[in-house]
């Protein structure tokens, strides 16, 4: 598990700092705003990088015009794959075809859509007030 802990971000921009900082117009040094790494050495290490970053993107979406999680899925690991973020470890393209369908089922169930509960009836709160158990019509 130690090992995991630095691998897990590879050498990564820190994106959020690196474009706050960014936006003062100030010089910056980027390599001031990379994880150390090392970069995954394991299977196991870049799947908890992958999964990590594609749950980080999630749970920032704003709203339902974003991209889909599958395609949110589909584009963490390109960009994981073109940074040369997995070029140290023996992950393979099947596996990671199966890993991101992995992602997209347990993705897809953890943050579908929701249907808004109606309020409750006059006649609901009242007989909760009591003590009693709302009998449905």
């Amino acid at each position: 598990m130690r090992d995991f802990i630095p691998q897990h971000h590879g050498t990564r921009l820190v994106t959020y700092f690196y474009r706050r900082a960014a936006s003062s117009g100030e010089p910056l040094m980027v390599a001031d705003y990379r994880y150390e790494g090392p970069r995954p050495q394991a299977r196991e290490a870049a799947i908890v990088m992958l999964a990590d970053s594609c749950e980080a993107v999630a749970r920032a979406r704003q709203d339902e015009g974003a991209p889909s999680l599958d395609q949110m899925v589909d584009a963490v690991f390109a960009e994981r794959l073109a940074e040369g973020q997995l070029d140290q470890c023996d992950i393979t393209l099947r596996d990671l075809q199966a890993v991101a369908a992995s992602f997209k089922a347990t993705l897809r169930a953890v943050y579908h859509p929701r249907v808004a509960y109606p309020s409750p009836t006059p006649e609901e709160i009242a007989t909760l007030a009591r003590g009693e158990t709302p009998v449905a019509p």
